[in-house]
């Protein structure tokens, strides 16, 4: 997301810190260009047939990348949520 300009840089799950979180929030927040290139962004997303799904399953296999051996919850339209561990 980092790269596309529309987050602030990735921060690995074990150098996370409450500080850290705090200010990529704040960045993510009071970043104006950001916020506008996310906000494309998201129209382009939502205009592609099934793009919603796909950003989806692309950030859940970011996720499975970095901590595959924690749970978290996956679902999409007409789908269960499921756990996976």
């Amino acid at each position: 997301m980092f790269e596309l300009g529309v987050g602030p840089r990735f921060i690995p799950r074990k150098k996370l810190t409450r500080d850290g979180l705090f200010a990529a929030i704040s960045q993510a927040l009071s970043d104006q260009t950001m916020r506008s290139k996310a906000a494309a962004l998201g129209e382009q997303i939502h205009a592609e047939p099934d793009g919603v799904v796909r950003a989806v399953g692309l950030i859940e296999a970011s996720l499975r990348r970095e901590a595959p051996d924690e749970s978290r919850v996956l679902c999409g339209p007409g789908q269960t949520v499921q756990r996976q561990v």
